[in-house]
């Protein structure tokens, strides 16, 4: 009897301690905006590390809906738009050439107030600068 009761007391002592709480403010309201970027081919800047190598573009744009209180207690998401597609990013894809030549291309982002980073890295560092206009799509949340 003594024993049936500890396994009992235990079994119940540990769905107790695996028990998560959820805390809810009643009092607060999520707020969300959704800021459409656009990016002419021109903005994109080439860079490289002190040695000349590890070659990927950056184009930097002022969003001053990025604000502190989004930086710091928020979220951002980023999408590449592609017509009717949302790509989220970071968004990675490979690729193969008609000679059986392999890469990986990879955009992604960063954000601080009131700017934002987009970045495009090919994996094998070529010279290929982005062609034409993309348009990015933010989700602020805070």
């Amino acid at each position: 009897m003594k024993k049936t009761f500890f396994i009992g007391l235990v079994f119940v002592a540990a769905m107790l301690s695996s028990c998560t709480k959820t805390y809810v403010d009643d009092n607060a309201i999520t707020r969300w905006k959704i800021v459409d970027v656009d990016v002419p081919a021109r903005s994109w800047q080439e860079f490289k590390d002190e040695e000349g190598l590890n070659l990927f573009y950056v184009a930097t744009v002022d969003v001053p809906e990025l604000t502190d209180v989004i930086c710091k207690d928020g979220m951002v998401s980023c999408y590449l738009v592609d017509g009717d597609v949302q790509i989220v990013l970071p968004y990675i894809r490979h690729y193969q050439d008609a000679e059986g030549f392999f890469w990986t291309t990879t955009n992604d982002y960063e954000f601080s107030v009131g700017k934002l980073d987009l970045y495009i890295t090919n994996s094998d560092f070529a010279d290929d600068p982005p062609v034409g206009n993309r348009r990015y799509r933010l989700v602020l949340v805070w």
